[in-house]
């Protein structure tokens, strides 16, 4: 990095560089404790430890949340809901057991009790 020969600058323009400065060096500090933030809230949703609803506020200032019981977790499957699409694999609970999806279901009203498309486990 080559250093600028501070001596043909004026006081006006030192200024404007600390100030650019100081503004460069508090919006890296801001990204840092973002970063640290979103690095704790991750390792709490894959421990099964984060709130839910999750409050997420925007840099403006602005929330919003965002809720995380239907994903599959710590916590097991989320629950099974009539008319959601379900891909072969997906894990869901309904009435106190667990299911896994044999194939595709897009739609579906009945609950997963058809042994063609869903396996108890």
């Amino acid at each position: 990095m080559t250093v600028p020969d501070f001596s043909t600058y004026s006081n006006v323009d030192l200024e404007t560089l600390r100030v650019q400065i100081r503004a460069e060096q508090e919006a890296r500090a801001r990204a840092a404790a973002s970063q640290t933030q979103a690095d704790a809230l991750v390792e709490a949703i894959m421990s099964g430890r984060a709130p839910d609803p999750i409050v997420v506020t925007r840099p403006d200032g602005s929330t919003y949340s965002v809720s995380i019981k239907s994903a599959s977790g710590a916590d097991g499957p989320g629950e099974w809901e009539a008319g959601e699409d379900y891909s072969t694999g997906a894990e869901v609970t309904c009435s106190g057991r667990r299911y896994k999806a044999l194939k595709n279901t897009t739609g579906t009203t009945r609950p997963p009790d058809a042994p063609s498309v869903w396996q108890g486990l």
